[in-house]
């Protein structure tokens, strides 16, 4: 998750300072078949910074990856089902895209490149 809050003014500057929340947008989505021996399945998911409610000046420890401009998930499975058994194999591709320079309310104006991460999952599962 990202986001937190911040200062409005700067906190060196003014010792009474109001505090100013990083608004962010998520969604994700899955879909997925039921049958007897076979199960496709794709979840994604995407969130993105949308900048502060006010003049942004960041607190240690008050947020979490305030520098990222978006960030998605796509991830598709396969699951095998035989009686009591169930093998599954899922493909997850992770990109994060962080902010290189920001205007006052801490929208990304620059970015840097993409950040990839790619995982492959298998499981067993038996049911008793």
């Amino acid at each position: 998750m990202t986001g937190g809050f911040g200062a409005s003014s700067d906190p060196l500057s003014n010792i009474d300072y109001e505090y100013s929340a990083i608004k962010t947008f998520t969604g994700w989505a899955e879909i997925y078949n039921n049958s007897d021996n076979l199960q496709l399945g794709l979840f994604t998911g995407f969130s993105k910074s949308l900048g502060a409610t006010a003049d942004y000046f960041p607190l240690a420890g008050y947020s979490r990856n305030d520098d990222m401009a978006y960030i998605y998930r796509i991830a598709p499975r396969i699951v095998f089902f035989s009686g009591k058994l169930q093998l599954s194999f899922e493909y997850i591709l992770n990109c994060a895209v962080y902010g290189s320079a920001f205007n006052i309310k801490h929208e990304v104006i620059e970015k840097f490149a993409p950040v990839y991460n790619h995982r492959f999952l298998f499981s067993v599962q038996y049911d008793f």
